[in-house]
């Protein structure tokens, strides 16, 4: 499933995928993020996000007006740090941990090679929306997923 613009109300404006690319590649991540979960208090799956990218705006202008709509903080990482943790194998990790591991770096790698100016935005305080976004083209693409942490 793709995330648009209907989910969020920062997101308003409807769009439609007119580059064969675009389609390519959030066909691609739908891939990668097929059976992921991110665990926190709460296991959560992930879903492609695809927003047109009106007047050019960067990451962190973005952001910004995301800050604003916001009901609990935000905070921006690099997506690096988000994936540290989940791209790491460990000795005791179970097989299945392995898969998921190996997966987050798939997925890392597809949104590292195919977007700019990747990052990671968590917005909220117990509740938590963790959107990992690039531009590619003239649109704002990554993942999205949820976390609760108390």
């Amino acid at each position: 499933m793709i995330w648009t613009v209907k989910k969020h109300p920062f997101f308003k404006k409807n769009f439609s995928m007119r580059s064969k690319n675009l389609h390519t590649l959030t066909r691609d991540i739908e891939k990668a993020i097929r059976g992921l979960v991110y665990v926190s208090e709460t296991d959560s799956g992930f879903s492609v996000v695809c927003v047109e990218n009106e007047k050019d705006r960067t990451i962190e202008s973005v952001v910004k007006e995301l800050a604003k709509h916001a009901k609990g903080k935000v905070k921006v990482e690099p997506a690096e740090s988000f994936f540290e943790r989940l791209t790491t194998e460990k000795s005791w990790h179970s097989e299945e941990k392995r898969k998921q591991t190996e997966k987050f770096r798939k997925l890392k790698s597809l949104l590292d090679t195919h977007l700019s100016d990747v990052m990671c935005c968590k917005i909220g305080r117990v509740k938590i929306e963790i959107f990992i976004l690039g531009i590619y083209e003239d649109y704002l693409v990554g993942v999205r997923t949820e976390a609760v942490e108390t």
